[in-house]
């Protein structure tokens, strides 16, 4: 089931009334949890009706580093808490919990503090999870707590809509939700078939219910079922586990036809599970990169061509991070605007860290997005009138409000984004690698070709064909420079040339307190220079500073803000106006390429039947590279969307649970220019 246009409007949150301070939902007229011990009836139901502290204090699955539970119904969090806290009591130090939950009816975060406050040996993960608790949008929200050591995956959505999109193995299921006598619509045969593929052979389930037609239902998916002694008063609960009829064949010998995208299939259930990795660039897409594989416990050395991080495209002095907002439905807007929430979330949770905290330098300062035209305004229009955007994401506002946040006087009104803000890409490349003993950095080695050897490990050479580095995987995060490498020329990477604008700041345009976007952008005073940027050049190659540039931003500032251009009038002499050039990496559909590598030469056979639009016929699972992946062609979207993206890179290195939907890991593999260009008879 593919996302829907409608995955972009906000959810419904759920209508309450309170018994006994306890919740209950007004849509199903039922209790999320017992008023009198609803915290020991979910440790009994969900922790003990899945053995879960001896199968943690007893770690016995060689090689993994992952338990995953997965739940029907987030509610209060009750359980998720609960969990959290048997996992930090009996679970591994360096074992990672992953728990996924999907809610349709999302309560409010001051809700869930007002349910749960009465546990007060849980306050403090109650308190770290209100902190991240995402917004009221539709779709997978990741959040990471505890360092790394606890994923939290929530899907604001419909249960079966949100597992038919979902990859992931579950170890554990709560199956929650209200009772099926409440909530129908939610306890299917179609629901238990996506809960047994999602299920492994080891893969238990408890819930509260013992309906007899649930326990065929479950029974008929493959779980064997035994009934259990109910929580107190109740007579009876289920218990299981998922038993598999036969194992999976190998992806060698799997057929499926193109339809069904046999070369998206996850390669990262290999019985070898990587412990080391090399990370080829510096910039914002490999030191995220870096970062997400060292927080999951791989060695990692990061290759950087020159004497220093972040000296490419990342190297702009400040850095914007927002998201574009659009009033119609793509899978690109849904996958920018998960990127851009969940770049917030990554922002504040480095905040917090003491070590990158010293060094990271960032401002939640928001972001007024002008009406400075009649498109521009009509598209403002559209966006409201869509009702897509709740106000803690986009908040409507007149030229005088614009002018009392931004802090200087504005001619035109326009959209205010609270939760944006400007990064220095440089900080925030040093922050997630510093004082970080996982990562050894690599400066001034230019890598420029790969080989793979009989015992599976990777060798990175430099152009003398010296070798510069080993390890069990690659990631490819240089920009068009892994077009260098053989295994990687095939991609459709091109380069755009732009060009920034340091203006130095005058007495009263130091006024600036947020930042200020049209067709291009103004950033507050920061060391005493305003960042304006930036120009777009797909074609040219030049890499001189030029002053027609600087002419190209002031003439878009003043046609979008002329006051705040005149404001800088004194600083506008060329002389005085510092630049900086770089070039974006970019892909012809606007989006990253996140995933592992495709052989070219075996999917153009394989696949060959795609030229003469065989689209039924049986094809095998695509052959990727062992063990190498490419994270990069963010654009100009790197602040935001690198977080995200490199979760979904760790997800396909590890087979931990995905961070988004498979349809927008699909739209991100590496894999799918080689398929579009058979349909289109390109190669």
């Amino acid at each position: 089931m593919s996302i829907k246009s409608a995955t972009m409007s906000p959810v419904t949150t759920a209508c309450l009334r309170w018994e006994n301070s306890a919740p209950i939902s007004e849509a199903f007229d039922d209790i999320y949890f017992s008023s009198e011990d609803g915290l020991e009836e979910s440790k009994y139901v969900f922790l003990e009706g899945n053995d879960l502290e001896d199968r943690w204090a007893n770690w016995s699955t060689p090689g993994s580093k992952y338990f995953t539970v997965i739940e029907t119904g987030f509610g209060t969090g009750l359980n998720f808490l609960a969990t959290w806290d048997l996992w930090d009591q009996t679970a591994p130090s360096d074992c990672q919990l992953h728990y996924v939950s999907v809610e349709k009816y999302p309560m409010r975060g001051e809700d869930i503090l007002l349910a749960l406050n009465k546990w007060p040996h849980l306050a403090d993960k109650l308190t770290l999870l209100l902190q991240s608790y995402p917004l009221s949008l539709p779709g997978i929200h990741r959040i990471i707590l505890n360092e790394g050591r606890v994923h939290l995956t929530l899907m604001w959505g419909d249960a079966l809509s949100s597992f038919t999109n979902f990859s992931g193995k579950a170890d554990a299921w709560f199956l929650d939700g209200f009772a099926p006598s409440k909530n129908p619509d939610m306890w299917t045969d179609l629901l238990y078939e996506q809960m047994a593929r999602l299920s492994g052979s080891n893969t238990t389930l408890s819930t509260f219910t013992a309906a007899s037609r649930v326990r065929k239902g479950l029974i008929a998916a493959g779980f064997s079922i035994k009934k259990r002694k109910g929580y107190k008063y109740k007579r009876e609960m289920l218990v299981g586990n998922f038993t598999p009829q036969e194992l999976p064949n190998s992806h060698t010998s799997t057929q499926l036809c193109a339809q069904q995208s046999p070369w998206f299939i996850n390669r990262s259930n290999d019985a070898q599970k990587p412990k080391t990795a090399v990370v080829i660039g510096g910039g914002i897409a490999g030191t995220t990169s870096a970062y997400a594989l060292s927080r999951n416990g791989f060695k990692v050395e990061l290759i950087e061509r020159e004497g220093k991080l972040a000296n490419s495209a990342s190297g702009n002095p400040t850095g914007v991070l927002f998201t574009k907002l659009n009033p119609e439905f793509s899978l690109q807007n849904y996958f920018y605007q998960q990127s851009y929430l969940h770049a917030i979330r990554h922002m504040r949770d480095l905040s917090s860290q003491t070590r990158a905290a010293e060094v990271l330098q960032w401002q939640q300062c928001g972001l007024l997005q002008l009406s400075f035209s009649e498109k521009e305004s009509r598209l403002q229009e559209q966006i409201l009138a869509s009702g897509k955007w709740p106000e803690e994401v986009a908040l409507p506002v007149t030229a005088q409000q614009a002018s009392d946040l931004s802090g200087v006087p504005q001619s035109s009104g326009g959209l205010f984004l609270p939760q944006s803000g400007w990064v220095d890409p440089a900080s925030l490349c040093e922050a997630l690698l510093y004082k970080n003993s996982n990562i050894r950095i690599r400066c001034n080695q230019h890598a420029l070709s790969l080989s793979r050897d009989k015992s599976g490990q990777w060798h990175v050479f430099d152009k003398q064909k010296q070798l510069i580095a080993s390890a069990d995987i690659v990631i490819i995060a240089n920009s068009t420079d892994a077009l260098h490498f053989p295994q990687s020329a095939h991609l459709p990477l091109k380069s755009i040339r732009g060009q920034i604008s340091l203006v130095p700041a005058t007495k009263a345009s130091a006024k600036l307190k947020t930042l200020v976007n049209y067709d291009g952008y103004t950033a507050p005073d920061r060391n005493g220079y305003h960042c304006i940027g930036a120009t777009f050049h797909p074609k040219e190659n030049c890499t001189k500073v030029r002053a027609s540039d600087h002419l190209a931003n002031l003439d878009q500032l003043n046609r979008a803000c002329p006051e705040l251009y005149k404001m800088l009038n004194a600083a506008q002499s060329l002389e005085n106006i510092k630049g900086r050039t770089a070039f974006r990496c970019q892909t012809p559909d606007y989006l990253p390429l996140v995933g592992p590598l495709p052989q070219f030469e075996s999917f153009t056979q394989d696949y060959a039947g795609l030229r003469t639009g065989r689209l039924k016929e049986k094809y095998p699972t695509g052959h990727f590279y062992p063990g190498l992946y490419i994270n990069t062609a963010y654009g100009s979207r790197g602040l935001t969307s690198a977080p995200l993206c490199s979760e979904i890179l760790l997800s396909h290195i590890t087979g931990e649970p995905q961070a988004i939907e498979n349809d927008v890991v699909n739209a991100l593999h590496p894999a799918r220019f080689i398929i579009r260009n058979l349909k289109r008879r390109l190669v």
